[in-house]
């Protein structure tokens, strides 16, 4: 925020206070505090203080509708949700609520106004950030025992069916971020300039923004929102030198007249994560900016990462990299996961290490499905290399079985990305009476450019086999995304059966 400027030695004293504050508000140990509002340094500070007396952070996604937030409420049962005066945000919040009277709510400034201590009076009824810090009382931080005290609760994304909620623990959060520091052992304590690009109810910015950019006192740079032509500006004006993000938000900078027009002196460290990245992206942001886009691969239940492509060390092309340091992992056969498969077969990725989730909140059966032993099932398909390089093939939900044949719709997405019209797209299966499934292409394009389906089966014949090649072929304007900024093929589907 261009109008707040927070030092971490002030920080470290407002999450202190707010600590003292919310224990004065009858939060005890292992109780739930939600935050459903956009990045905002109050976000950060509160997450800090939640931490610092024990209680779970669940974070929820502000852009959520008033059912999907009724939803993930009831589900965690938070004895207090914080969320912000924006009329459309704090509308849905207290619909979702319903008669809830057991839960409190903090109504914040969406322009950190209260932040910066300019006390502005909040609706009547609600409490405000500064009710918090009224007459707070001396609180010790709570004695965290880091392999079982729970830190974040934080929902699966929930593209493929239900979310749930990854219990992540103190020692998953701290591990995974040693993790991923210890690979990119160039950022300089102090010096670094980290965007929020991501949303802190995201494990991504958990994780890699407020955890890790903190761990180095980075300076945490918070846009207003994301406009590929705007942030793409933003991070050259401001300098940043470190990008987290998922491949539409890499492949929108990397289209973007102001990326391709800038000079990116500044950017030291790019990691792509939450989605499979594309090669043709990787290399398209390659060339706008001079940094490599470094390919990151975990979910919310290994607390972000489980792999990692180390900058400066050779890496297979097109693969996740090597597992995270102390990290184990293993493909497993699809059919029997008790099983692992040879070498270069390809499998479901199993993964063990300090990251792994303690199991999924109030699912004890579902936690005992994808767990073997220490070994998180990841629903992923992929090999492994006789170097140990982990290449990502694709969801098992989203493969395809045409005529007997296993379609991996990831690599008929990279074939057809090499398409010089196409922006973004996904690839998903639909009914095909004679083959059983069909594969179906679903593109937005660049501006100015056409698509039809036999040009596009012409261009993949020397990629694809002819199984692989679309046999039906949908332009949108814009694919539907996921709240952290993900193609979501579960929309898509329901959105194409809502055309049809």
């Amino acid at each position: 925020m261009d109008d707040l400027r927070i030092s971490y030695a002030d920080g470290l004293k407002l999450v202190d206070k707010l600590a003292q504050g919310l224990a004065r508000f009858g939060l005890q140990r292992g109780d739930r505090l939600a935050v459903i509002a956009p990045n905002l340094p109050a976000y950060l500070l509160l997450a800090f203080a939640c931490w610092r007396q024990g209680y779970i952070l669940v974070g929820i996604n502000s852009l959520y509708a008033t059912p999907m937030l009724a939803k993930r409420i009831r589900d965690a049962e938070p004895s207090l949700i914080v969320t912000v005066d924006a009329s459309d945000v704090q509308k849905r919040v207290t619909s979702a609520l319903g008669d809830d009277s057991t839960t409190r709510l903090v109504v914040l400034k969406s322009d950190s106004s209260d932040v910066a201590g300019k006390q502005r009076p909040v609706a009547a009824g609600n409490l405000g950030w500064h009710d918090i810090l009224a007459d707070a009382r001396h609180e010790p931080a709570a004695d965290i025992e880091p392999v079982t005290d729970v830190a974040v609760l934080q929902y699966t994304g929930g593209t493929t069916g239900e979310p749930k909620g990854a219990m992540l623990t103190h020692g998953n959060i701290s591990a995974c971020t040693t993790q991923l520091m210890y690979g990119m052992p160039e950022l300089a304590a102090g010096n670094e300039r980290f965007i929020a690009m991501g949303p802190f109810s995201h494990i991504i910015g958990i994780t890699l923004i407020m955890v890790a950019a903190t761990a180095i006192a980075a300076e945490i740079v918070i846009p207003q929102r994301f406009h590929p032509e705007e942030t793409s500006q933003f991070c050259l004006d401001e300098a940043i030198t470190v990008i987290f993000g998922v491949p539409t938000v890499f492949n929108a900078i990397a289209n973007s007249h102001a990326a391709r027009s800038g000079i990116w002196l500044s950017l030291r460290y790019s990691m792509c994560g939450g989605a499979p990245l594309p090669a043709e992206i990787a290399a398209s942001f390659r060339r706008v900016t001079g940094c490599d886009l470094l390919q990151g691969y975990g979910l919310s239940e290994s607390a972000a990462g489980i792999c990692f492509t180390p900058p400066g060390k050779p890496v297979p092309a097109g693969s996740a990299g090597y597992p995270l340091a102390g990290s184990r992992v293993e493909i497993r056969s699809v059919d029997d996961p008790t099983e692992v498969v040879h070498l270069g077969e390809i499998g479901e990725i199993a993964a063990a290490g300090p990251q792994i989730m303690r199991g999924y909140w109030r699912q004890q059966a579902r936690t005992e499905e994808v767990m073997i032993g220490d070994l998180l099932r990841t629903g992923d398909t992929g090999y492994m290399d006789e170097a140990g390089a982990i290449f990502i093939v694709d969801r098992i939900k989203d493969l395809i079985i045409a005529s007997g044949y296993n379609v991996y719709p990831r690599q008929v997405e990279e074939a057809i990305y090499k398409h010089p019209s196409v922006r973004e797209v996904a690839v998903i299966g639909i009914k095909d009476d004679y083959r059983g499934e069909s594969v179906k292409a679903v593109v937005s394009l660049l501006p100015g450019t056409t698509l039809g389906l036999e040009e596009l089966q012409q261009f993949l014949s020397s990629e694809l086999s002819p199984i692989e090649i679309p046999k039906a072929l949908d332009v949108m304007e814009e694919l539907p995304k996921t709240a952290v900024g993900k193609i979501s093929k579960l929309d898509l589907r329901d959105t194409l059966r809502g055309l049809g």
